[in-house]
């Protein structure tokens, strides 16, 4: 059998994630294909897999309505050909959504589309039942989601790392790691432990901070910080 998975390999980079699942998926007899535009038009599959659908209509104007539009046109080839749609539901809806009522719209149409969906978790299952009604009515199954592994290199020792990074060793730390959004309560870590004034816990946030707003929120706190506590680092 053949999937066109949207996408499969080529965001593996960014995020291995869809690179494991297709690697999986070829180990047990499927072929896994992520197809060009003329290939997504003219050729057949018999499962489509899309993830993160929503992300056509968060680009500027002319760019969402070029993709949304073809990747509507996509589907729909696809589903009169005979394929399966199947949604991977990593998200309810976009986080930080530029047009929240277009995307509401755009993937009623999209719902309409599937065959079915697989959840990662049941929580997310519930909420995006909540926002998107025509859910309820199709096949789903909960998949685990996978390790990385070795997709990312190996991690050095606790004591290598907290060394290099002019850590304690013998403390108590609570990490925030990956990119930094706001969607990840990135503010309820800085304000949770700027309320610490006694204890052995300290907090490390490592990543990229996207938003100009919530990178002068974290150096305003770690500024704060550093006037209190003998281990508080800065923000750059």
């Amino acid at each position: 059998m053949v999937i066109y998975a949207y996408p499969a390999r080529s965001n593996i980079k960014a995020n291995p994630f869809n690179a494991i699942l297709s690697d999986a998926l070829e180990e047990i007899g499927y072929t896994v294909i992520e197809p060009g535009h003329t290939q997504g038009v003219f050729g057949r599959a018999d499962i489509i897999l899309i993830n993160w659908p929503e992300a056509a209509i968060q680009q500027k104007w002319p760019i969402a309505i070029r993709r949304s539009l073809f990747q509507l046109l996509v589907l729909t080839i696809q589903r009169l050909r005979g394929a399966k749609i199947v949604w991977l539901a990593h998200n309810s809806t976009s986080h930080g959504s530029v047009r929240p009522k277009t995307e509401r719209v755009y993937m009623r149409l999209v719902v309409r589309l599937l065959a079915g969906v697989v959840f990662l978790t049941e929580g997310s299952r519930l909420s995006a039942l909540e926002q998107h009604p025509g859910l309820k009515k199709l096949p789903y199954t909960i998949m685990r989601h996978p390790l990385y592994g070795d997709h990312y290199p190996q991690s050095p020792s606790k004591k290598a790392a907290r060394s290099e990074l002019k850590l304690p060793i013998n403390r108590t730390i609570v990490g925030m790691v990956g990119d930094l959004k706001s969607y990840k309560g990135v503010d309820d870590f800085l304000v949770a432990f700027s309320d610490i004034r006694d204890g052995d816990v300290d907090g490390l946030l490592a990543g990229k901070a996207h938003e100009p707003e919530l990178a002068d929120s974290v150096r305003r706190h770690a500024a704060e910080a550093a006037n209190q506590w003998p281990y508080a680092g800065s923000y750059r």
